[in-house]
This record gives structure tokens, C-alpha cells and sequence, in this order.
């Protein structure tokens, strides 16, 4: 009972991580969303233990509090399934040793979602103010997501745009795009009619469409791309490729830009964005090097 509890509760994380990808969201936002569903969970389980703890014997109605953690003991929020748990339990009492574990889960959790948040997004507790906020559109900022040769663990979950290394020796700067076909597919069929048809994506019209909507320059000058469809071995990750000749280019810093095809409903806030803080919200920035 106590392995399938735990597959349940496994199981709801599982099902958010779905959601999470196919709303396309980034580590930072899945975070977000799975210690919020924890702590939706966990949360209640622990006002109730400390209602019970503290005031229960002193409520004439306990119906309610009774049917709550009756629901909770259902889904396997009780010392009885666990030897240890049980015999200190037994010691101590159920409802103290029931605030206590409890009490120790909350902390544990919350000790975990701020590690887990500051892995992403390290807490800088205002020692940074002069440096621009490192997020997509931010200029004059080096993304790790950026870049295939730094980018981690978290960040293979990112659908960032990236190139292979901040310096480029080669005579061609190769760009991959991940696919987000909640925001791909949905720019495709507003602004290229027809462009998903069975017989246009097999002659590359959709690929032709989507290099055109994603406006890739470099120094502010429109590149002409073709867009060929790749995956990413280092991530699984299925979408675009795109060669860009650089053998023009000056020796020193350039920056590459990259289009952000938003949701119909992200439009608003992404050039509210872009009103506040840059003129090239919309537009994923990548600085690299000759």
C-alpha cells in the first residue's frame, strides 16, 4: 500500500511535467507549477495536524477535521505504514508524532523548492544590481541555454534557441531551434495559410514559413536561413537547424536575434516586455564571438 501511495503522489508530478512540456514552459515555470501541486497537497495535511495537535480536543464539532484526515489517511499520509515511523509513534503519541513528521515534511519541502529555485535562478538577495536580469530578451547578458557547450543540467529543458559555442572559428554558425508546437504550429496556421498540409511541409514550405517568422539577424541585418528539420542529440530535442555563412563577418562581438513565436495570448505581455526594458523583448538574444 505504501509503494502505491508513493506512485500515486509520483504519478500526479508526472501527469504536471506533461502539462508543463506541453504548455512548452521552461525549468523555472515547471518548478513552479510542481511545488505549488506539493505544496497544495502537503500543506492542508499540515494545518489539519496542527488544528488536531493543538485545538482538536477542544472543538465539540469534529466532524470535519475527522473526514479530513480520514481522506488523507486513505491516501497514505499515516505513521502506520512505516515501521520506524510506527514505533516512534508509538512512543510518542499519534497526534505528536504526527505534527512532528509533519512539521519536518514542510520543512524538508520548502528547504528543497528554494535549493531547486536557486539551481535555476540563483538569489542574489540584491547583490547585483548593476548587472541586467538574466532573462530571454535581457541585452548585454550571456544566457547559458544559449550556448550547447554550456549549457546544463536544467537546461535541457529550455526551448531556447542555441549555437554551438560563444566564440565561432568555423565558416558557419550553426542555430537550432527547439520546436514548441503550442506556439510553431499555432504561428504557422495564422500567418501561412495552407502551410500544413500534408504536401506543403513535405516540399519545406512550413520549414520556409516558420524561417521567415522567426526574423533571425545578425547585427540588426535580416539573414536569409533554410530551415532543416534536426534533433539535438545532447537533448532529444526535435526542430530546426539553421547554417548561417559567417565568413564575412569582422573578427570580435556580434549578436545573433531570433524571433520569439508566441502564444496568441503571450503577444500582450511579451511587448509589454519589451516596452519596459527593450526594445528587443520579443527577439531572443545570443552574443557570440569571431
Amino acid at each position: 500500500v505504501l509503494m502505491l501511495n508513493a506512485s500515486i503522489v509520483v504519478g500526479i508530478v508526472m501527469i504536471v511535467l506533461m502539462f508543463g512540456q506541453a504548455r512548452n514552459a521552461d525549468l523555472n515555470q515547471w518548478s513552479i507549477i510542481m511545488w505549488s501541486v506539493l505544496g497544495l497537497i502537503f500543506l492542508p495535511y499540515l494545518i489539519l495536524v496542527i488544528i488536531d495537535y493543538s485545538v482538536g480536543k477542544h472543538l465539540k464539532n469534529m466532524r470535519w477535521l475527522t473526514s479530513a484526515l480520514t481522506f488523507y489517511h486513505r491516501i497514505g499520509f499515516r505513521v502506520t505504514q512505516n515501521p520506524l515511523l510506527l514505533l516512534y509513534g508509538t512512543n510518542e503519541g499519534a497526534k505528536k508524532s504526527g505534527f512532528v513528521i509533519s512539521t519536518i515534511m514542510f520543512v524538508i519541502m520548502a528547504g528543497l523548492a528554494i535549493f531547486n529555485r536557486n539551481l535555476v535562478k540563483p538569489i542574489d538577495n540584491g547583490a547585483y544590481d548593476a548587472l541586467p536580469a538574466d532573462e530571454t530578451g535581457a541585452e548585454h547578458v550571456m544566457l547559458s541555454q544559449h550556448y550547447a557547450s554550456m549549457r546544463r543540467n536544467q537546461d535541457k529543458l529550455s526551448r531556447s534557441p542555441f549555437i554551438e559555442d560563444v566564440i565561432s572559428a568555423k565558416p558557419y554558425l550553426k542555430l537550432f531551434i527547439p520546436y514548441r508546437p503550442g506556439n510553431h504550429t499555432a504561428a504557422a496556421q495564422k500567418q501561412c495559410a495552407g502551410s500544413l498540409s500534408e504536401e506543403a511541409v513535405k516540399t519545406g514550405l512550413a520549414l520556409q514559413c516558420l524561417g521567415k517568422l522567426h526574423d533571425i539577424k545578425i547585427d540588426g541585418k535580416p539573414i536569409a536561413v533554410n530551415l532543416i528539420s534536426a534533433e539535438d542529440m545532447a537533448t532529444d530535442l526535435r526542430g530546426m537547424v539553421a547554417m548561417i555563412d559567417v565568413r564575412n563577418l569582422s573578427h570580435g562581438e556580434h549578436l545573433l536575434t531570433i524571433k520569439n513565436l508566441a502564444r496568441d495570448n503571450d503577444e500582450e505581455s511579451l511587448k509589454d516586455k519589451a516596452k519596459e526594458k527593450t526594445k528587443e523583448g520579443l527577439y531572443y538574444q545570443i552574443p557570440f564571438w569571431r
